[in-house]
């Protein structure tokens, strides 16, 4: 009867110890998404597009004032862009976001400046804007600027994917994960106690 309870005890507890393992694995690796699968770095890059605003000032050297959209890219475009600012300026560069960037079809210039808006943009010894174009990532001018003020005016020949990118910084991990064999051993401890506990009690 006493070896029926512990091996009860027993199961109860290696239930608890899968549950909570379970619980740390979607803490640490987050739900499955559809689609491909990107770094840290470009999902907080895609992520930091909330936060960029444009305005299209310069139009083929004549002072505007137009509107200029940004929105999120998808994942590959962003995983893209974090390569392409890897390869252009060294394995510390850090792409700070990326984002898509129009103005108004009408509107369209073959040299347009665009007064872009961005908190980040001051962080960092050295900035570079670089889009997507011709199949392949080109930097762009910056003509202009605030930089204390997170603000940099930029030419564009076209728009389509856009990336700011700060050189010679360490990369930066976002979603950190706890070390998975020390949290384990530890639900294992939690486990066994349970059953002693639940043997004990039996007695």
């Amino acid at each position: 009867m006493k070896l029926r309870k512990f091996i009860s005890g027993l199961a109860a507890g290696m239930l608890l110890v899968g549950a909570l393992a379970v619980n740390v694995f979607a803490a640490g690796n987050g739900s499955p998404q559809p689609g491909v699968k990107i770094s840290d770095e470009a999902k907080a890059a895609q992520e930091a597009a909330a936060g960029v605003s444009g305005e299209y000032i310069l139009k083929d050297g004549v002072e505007v004032s137009l509107p200029a959209y940004v929105a999120p890219v998808d994942d590959i475009t962003a995983e893209e862009a974090v390569k392409a600012g890897h390869s252009m300026f060294g394995a510390k560069a850090r792409t700070l976001v990326v984002f898509d960037l129009t103005v108004d079809a009408a509107e369209k210039a073959a040299q347009m400046g665009i007064r872009i808006h961005f908190s980040e943009i001051h962080k960092g010894s050295k900035i570079h804007f670089i889009h997507f174009i011709n199949n392949a990532w080109k930097e762009e001018s910056v003509v202009a600027g605030r930089r204390d003020e997170g603000v940099d005016v930029v030419l564009f020949n076209d728009l389509s994917p856009v990336a700011i990118v700060v050189e010679g910084t360490e990369s930066v991990k976002t979603g950190e994960t706890l070390p998975v064999m020390p949290v384990i051993a530890l639900i294992s401890i939690i486990g066994a106690a349970f059953c002693v506990s639940k043997f004990k009690f039996a007695k």
